[in-house]
């Protein structure tokens, strides 16, 4: 018998400018959620996330369709949410991901079930296979894991990345990643072994507030609405004009005096809340895994009575 294997911190991939194709590659979707390790040990499975915390009772449903594995067995791979559009949502997933109470993750399970989508296993029954390439590793995925409704696996498409990389771009997910199908599994590393290529995405937020810095606009404080107000998902500066940034600060200065309308308001100076009217499509990169949007800009704004910046 052995010892059930401790949590590691996951090999992740580095930032590629461009998708590419290479007959030494694979390449798979990356899909937009939470990174989650199965652990199979000698009486239990549990669920570990990237940093080494443990989800096992977050995630019911992948537990419930992992029971088959043997002992010493673990999975990498990615719990994801589809949202109203039917696209993978973080923010679901994220929500998830978080949430601690027994009767919250009961409702969720129901409304947002999620699904596991695994790229790799790091160990088989007790041999450690991250010594072993890629190519071997996807090799015995496909023969221990069993499909469901809450398991899939995450199909790898040979040499072809561009076309790959169009078809999600085209769809509004996060981009690939591009997988040298001789690589060992490097555990705790970022390495070129791996690369991301991220797809520009758009969402449709709302202003809540503006950083003023010098009497002048800096950038608008953002969110987006669930079930309990207003979540803030970051500020953003880039794509303003001299003169948006202007019209946006009279327009602020003229509503007055407001509290946060933000659940999760952040702590900034300068800050200066506002009535949560003009909405706001911002272009991004990702999600930071607190939430936050990256490399924002602004590509058009409105009020409630329709007009545009």
């Amino acid at each position: 018998m052995y010892a059930d294997i401790a949590p590691v911190v996951p090999m992740e991939p580095v930032l590629a400018d461009e998708p590419f194709d290479h007959e030494d590659y694979i390449f798979q979707v990356k899909w937009d959620g939470v990174r989650i390790l199965a652990y199979s040990g000698k009486d239990t499975l549990k669920l570990f996330n990237r940093r080494q915390k443990e989800r096992t009772r977050e995630f019911p449903e992948i537990i419930e369709s992992l029971a088959y594995l043997p002992a010493g067995t673990v999975l990498d791979g990615e719990a994801i949410s589809l949202g109203p559009d039917g696209r993978p949502s973080f923010f679901l997933a994220l929500k998830r991901d978080q949430t601690r109470n027994a009767q919250m993750i009961a409702q969720l399970v129901k409304a947002h079930p999620v699904s596991y989508m695994v790229f790799d296993m790091l160990y088989l029954e007790g041999e450690g296979l991250v010594e072993k390439p890629l190519s071997e590793r996807q090799r015995l995925l496909g023969e221990v894991v069993k499909e469901s409704a809450a398991v899939h696996l995450v199909d790898s498409i040979a040499a072809n990345g561009r076309a790959l990389f169009e078809a999600v771009s085209r769809e509004g997910m996060e981009g690939i990643v591009a997988k040298d199908a001789r690589s060992r599994y490097l555990i705790g590393q970022k390495s070129p072994l791996w690369k991301k290529v991220k797809a520009w995405r758009e969402i449709d937020a709302v202003a809540g507030g503006w950083l003023k810095r010098e009497g002048q606009l800096r950038s608008l404080l953002v969110g987006i609405p669930d079930e309990k107000g207003l979540r803030y998902i970051g500020s953003v500066s880039s794509g303003l004009t001299g003169e948006q940034r202007s019209m946006l600060r009279a327009y602020f200065e003229a509503g007055g005096e407001h509290s946060s309308p933000f659940l999760n308001p952040p702590d900034k100076i300068g800050v200066k809340w506002a009535e949560p009217g003009i909405e706001v499509r911002v272009r991004y990169l990702e999600w930071s895994s607190d939430g936050m949007l990256r490399n924002p800009a602004v590509v058009d704004m409105r009020n409630r009575e329709g007009w545009v910046l």
